[in-house]
Order: C-alpha cells, then structure tokens, then sequence
C-alpha cells in the first residue's frame, strides 16, 4: 500500500500545499476582488511572508545545514516579525478601526523584537552560526526562551488582538441587528474569525512542541474565511451588473421623458463602479449591456443587419479606448441611439402593415373585403388594424377602399357596361353602385361614360 513517510508530509508536502493554497489567495485578491479588502498591502504582506515561511521549511531539506540554518532564521523572522502584526493590522482595517503610526510602530516594533530573540537565543543554544553560547549567556539563551519568544509573538500580534477584534465586530453585529446584518459587517467578521482562529493555532502548535500540523490546519481555516467575502462580494457584484443591465434595458425600451443622457450616463456610472476600476471588466460590462438592447431592438421588429453592423462599429469604439469617461460617452451615444430605433419600431411597424393592407385590397377590391378579413389576413387585431390604418392613412379602411374602388370604376366605365363595371369592383347592385359613384364623382356613370367618349 501506498504510503508517505511522516517527515516528508509534515516538512515538504503540507507547507507546498499550504503555501500554494495561500498563493492563490493572493492571487485572487490581486486580480479579482481588491474592491473588498481594507488594508490590502497589510494582507498582500502577510500572505506573501507566510507562504515564504512554508515554502522556506522544504527547502532547508536541500540545501546544506548552514544555509538550511540561514533560511530558517529568514523565514522565522520574516513570517513574525512582518507577516503576524500585518495580519492584525489588515484584521483591525477591515473592521472599521483607525489606526494611527503609533499603532503600526508599537506593533511592529514588538513583532520585530520577539522575532529577534528567536533568533539569537536559538542560534546561541543550538548552532552558534552568528551568536556565541558562552557561559555568561548559557542560562539565559537556550531552546525555551527561543519557543517563548514566538509563543509571545503569537499571542501579543495574533491572537489578543483578533479576539478583540472578534468582539467588536459581535457588538457591531448585535447594534446592526441580526436580520439586518450589513455586508461589510459580515465581510469583516469572517477577516477576523480567520485571523483569530490562526493565531490560536499557531500559538497552540509552539506550546504544544512543534506541532506544525496546527498552523497548517490553520492555513486552510483563514484561506477559506478570507476567500468566502471575496467571493460573496463577486457574486453580489455579479447580481448588481445584472441588474443594472436590466435597468438600463427598461429604460432605453421604455423611452419617454425619463430618457436623456443624464439617466443612461447615471445607470453606466454605476455599471462602471461595479467593474471596480477595472477597465477590462468595463468594457466587458458595457459590451454585454448594448448586446441586450441590441438584442431587444431585434426582437422588436429591427432589421437585424443594420443592427449587427452597427453593434460591430460600437465595440470597435469601446476597444479603442482604455478612457473611462470615453467609454461611458460611447455607450450613452449607442443606448440614446438605440432608444430612438425602438421608438421608431411601432410607427415602422405599423407602415409595414398599413402597405401589406393596402396590397391586399389592391389584389381584392372586386370581393367582399371588410375590417374582420384584413386583420385575419395581417394576423392582428381588428382594433389595432383600424388604428394602425387611420394613423398611416389618414382615413378608415372603408373610405380608403372606396376611393380604390371608385378609381378602378373610372378605368373599367371607359370600356364596360355600368353593370359590369359595378361587378368588377365589388358591388352586388349597380343602382347603388351609380349613387356611390355620382356622390364620390358629382356624375352618374352614364354621364362619366358619355364625358369619356367626347
């Protein structure tokens, strides 16, 4: 059966995976979500100084005992002195608290000291590479005051202060109320319950003796709290963008008086301050919201081509420019356009079936045509085809096929009888047919003919 000697897992596996795991973390707050992170270089610092104190630990497997030596008291010293106090410093920003220099200074000042005992006081007792072990400083250098050294470290930078920290941010929970729990109140409480819960580890894994298992638990423990309102932020910035999408869609689509350039440029502001300045992420952001009215407009009634031609020359601007207040005026310029394309789209759409109409009855006048069939034949309603006709026309559907029909008897008169033409343009009763003729011409058919033949 598989198996991995202790040693390799404890000294070389764990830190690698430890450290790694750390990196990513690092890795994610740099390019994905700064935006939640108060105190980010005080983060950036602790996290780069404590994946170099795990990955230092496999390394001093591979390298002789005295630069193996050297790396350890770099690693050590780096990791307390730098790594510990910037974690409570990141923990105290991200909770709301002020800091001033001489908080910073006294922090690391202590960081720095414990760190420094560490080192002489275990080089001294066991390998005398800088520091002499001489009878005047054997009963004060040795192992324990070097194990304490941390111990104090870890208790005075990590975990007194995080357990302070853990107890405003419950109080501050507890003002808010526990239904109505701010965002960055609960962003802040899993900062500090992860700082908090390593340094109790650590500290727990030097009182114990050397229990690095602790501290790499305690790795995964402030990983997973740090990660998590990263995460929740991303989403809910997710979300916002979405909905600002909407908004904007809803706003271009509905028109009106609400539409100008000041509510378009008010909704991209906003769509601009959920990319957390970055640029790309803008771009990406606005790209999405005019593909959406684009779409809309489509779906509306607009021609599709014209739509993908011009959707093509907006990107073409929005990648040229690196300029945010560019990139909004852009976006505004094609929403506004956009807006006045599907404000046109009924009053288009309404011509095209006023003109469908109309060729219908040019193609039916000799039958019976009425309101009822031309709607069926159109596919819409017989309301909406009546108003659609009197706004494009002018006039009712009866009156306009009535001159269509008057204009048709005046070319057949020339050559037919008045029977007939009645007949050849849909009229059942020539007697009526000559009555509608003489009111809509001021002559009765056989006078039209009569006039015609002169």
């Amino acid at each position: 059966m598989f198996s991995i000697p202790a040693q390799n897992l404890y000294f070389i596996l764990a830190p690698l995976v430890s450290a790694q795991l750390l990196l990513m973390v690092l890795m994610y707050f740099v390019f994905v979500s700064r935006r939640v992170l108060r105190g980010f270089y005080f983060h950036l610092l602790f996290l780069l100084s404590f994946s170099c104190f795990l990955l230092g630990k496999p390394l001093q497997f591979y390298v002789e005992f005295e630069s193996a030596i050297a790396i350890l008291y770099v690693r050590v010293a780096l990791f307390f002195a730098l790594g510990l106090p910037a974690m409570s410093c990141a923990a105290a920003l991200q909770c709301g608290l002020k800091l001033g220099k001489i908080h910073y200074t006294v922090a690391f000042t202590v960081a720095m000291l414990t760190a420094l005992t560490y080192v002489i006081a275990a080089d001294a007792a066991n390998y005398q590479l800088f520091i002499a072990n001489d009878a005047v400083f054997a009963l004060v250098l040795d192992d324990n005051l070097a194990q304490y050294a941390l111990m104090l470290n870890a208790l005075l930078l990590s975990v007194l202060p995080n357990l302070y920290l853990l107890f405003v941010c419950l109080r501050a929970r507890g003002k808010v109320g526990a239904l109505k729990t701010s965002g960055q109140t609960h962003s802040a409480l899993s900062f500090v319950i992860g700082a908090a819960s390593f340094g109790v580890l650590l500290l727990a894994s030097y009182a114990v003796g050397e229990a690095y298992w602790l501290y790499y638990i305690g790795s995964l423990f402030i990983a997973a709290c740090w990660c998590w309102p990263a995460y929740r932020d991303m989403r809910e910035l997710k979300s916002r963008a979405q909905w600002l999408n909407e908004e904007l869609q809803l706003l271009v689509s509905r028109g009106g008086t609400e539409l100008n350039r000041h509510s378009v440029s008010a909704v991209l502001k906003e769509l601009e301050l959920a990319s957390c300045g970055d640029v790309s992420a803008y771009k990406l952001k606005l790209r999405e919201a005019l593909g959406r009215l684009v779409g809309a407009s489509v779906a509306a009634g607009a021609d599709a081509p014209s739509m993908l031609k011009r959707s093509n020359h907006t990107l073409a601007e929005l990648e040229s420019s690196d300029n945010r207040d560019k990139l909004t005026d852009v976006a505004a310029n094609e929403a506004l356009a956009l807006a006045e394309v599907m404000a046109d789209l009924p009053k288009q759409r309404g011509e095209a079936l006023v003109d469908k109409a109309c060729q219908y009855l040019a193609e039916h006048y000799a039958e019976r045509c009425d309101v009822d069939s031309l709607a069926e034949h159109a596919g819409v309603s017989r309301s909406y085809m009546m108003r659609c006709f009197k706004q494009v026309k002018g006039q009712t559907i009866k009156q306009y096929l009535l001159v269509l029909r008057m204009d048709k008897a005046k070319q057949f008169l020339a050559t037919k009888s008045i029977t007939e033409t009645a007949f050849a343009v849909g009229f059942n009763d020539s007697n009526y047919f000559s009555s509608v003729f003489k009111k809509y011409t001021g002559l009765t058919p056989g006078q039209f003919q009569q006039q015609c033949s002169l």
